[in-house]
């Protein structure tokens, strides 16, 4: 049987009481029908490929009041015949460790876990807070991603306002630069959303550890390669 490449957020090794197994994240913005058979498809093939016990996570990145499913079943007839759970994480319940910052990297954010009415404000909490970040890089990142984020709830012209003293340290972001480098592979329109997805992953990604760190345990090994492949 050969089985297809597939494409999977970030895998990390990691040792849990003692046992090293594979940590999984598949990164959602919103809830899709295919997310729990694709999860499972994916921790399958990772099961394969290192030959290691794996945890798959799915972090759901928009606030939602629906409930998110946390498993994947065969069901014929009324009777389930397979089932296989993984673990789901909503990122707006961090929202006030976030503001104190405890995860700064996840600061860009707070603008998605507000009602529209509150937005506005969300985003000058965002960017004051961004802005005491010490490190030039990861201000940049953070402000680039923050400002990406929040177009999907405000006017170019808003942003452009608001964010008219960073915009400079802005096109620095290694963000932009993920942007341009898969607009020249893949094409301008894809290019951007293939850029802009792996960028908002590297940024968050950090702090998304250290959420994960309390919940599982402590992450022991770097980033794995993500690219499942037939052996």
């Amino acid at each position: 049987m050969n089985i297809p490449q597939k494409r999977v957020d970030y895998v990390h090794r990691m040792v849990l009481e003692g046992e090293e197994v594979i940590l999984h994240l598949e990164f959602q913005l919103v809830h899709k029908s295919n997310v729990p058979r694709d999860t499972f498809r994916y921790n399958a093939f990772l099961g394969t490929e290192f030959d290691l016990p794996v945890i798959s996570v799915v972090i759901y990145l928009e606030p939602t009041k629906r409930e998110l499913p946390a498993m994947f079943k065969t069901e014929i007839g009324g009777k389930v015949f397979n089932s296989f759970t993984y673990q789901v994480i909503k990122a707006w319940e961090y929202k006030d460790e976030i503001k104190r910052g405890k995860y700064p990297g996840l600061l860009p954010l707070l603008v998605m876990f507000e009602e529209k009415e509150k937005r506005e404000e969300a985003i000058r909490t965002e960017r004051e807070l961004i802005l005491q970040e010490k490190d030039k890089e990861k201000r940049a990142d953070l402000l680039a991603l923050s400002s990406v984020i929040a177009a999907r709830y405000f006017s170019k012209e808003f942003l452009l306002k608001f964010f008219r003293e960073e915009v400079e340290l802005m096109r620095e972001a290694t963000i932009f630069q993920d942007w341009f480098l898969e607009a020249e592979e893949k094409g301008m329109e894809k290019g951007m959303e293939k850029g802009m997805e792996k960028g908002a992953i590297r940024t968050l990604k950090e702090d998304v550890r250290d959420v994960l760190e309390e919940r599982f345990g402590v992450v022991k090994e770097s980033i794995l390669n993500a690219r499942i492949r037939d052996r």
